[in-house]
């Protein structure tokens, strides 16, 4: 749900930054099905997916309109519980991935 506070703010100015909000809905929705994400806060998960799908998708945090959001809203995208839902988003997408196959 806090993704979609973003999804406004950040204007679909392209259809890669469109994918990237996308596959960030779609990250935040596979971290319900991860108990690890229970204790962690929702604009943490929210930043996490963002910044795996920009990276997933070859797109640069740095100097992006999604950086200079998080700045203005106060959002730490280095902060330790950033980082382990960002490292746990990956692990689950790569599971989810995996049974496609």
């Amino acid at each position: 749900a806090f993704l979609e506070n973003y999804f406004p703010l950040l204007e679909k100015e392209d259809d890669e930054m469109t994918d990237c909000l996308e596959f960030s809905r779609f990250l935040s929705e596979l971290s319900v099905c991860a108990y690890p994400f229970v204790s962690a806060k929702p604009s943490s998960i929210a930043v996490a997916a963002m910044l795996y799908s920009l990276e997933y998708f070859g797109q640069h945090f740095k100097g992006s309109r999604c950086q200079k959001l998080m700045e203005e809203l106060g959002l730490d995208p280095r902060s330790k519980e950033v980082e382990a839902c960002g490292t746990l988003l990956m692990k689950v997408h790569q599971l989810a991935m995996h049974n496609e196959d």
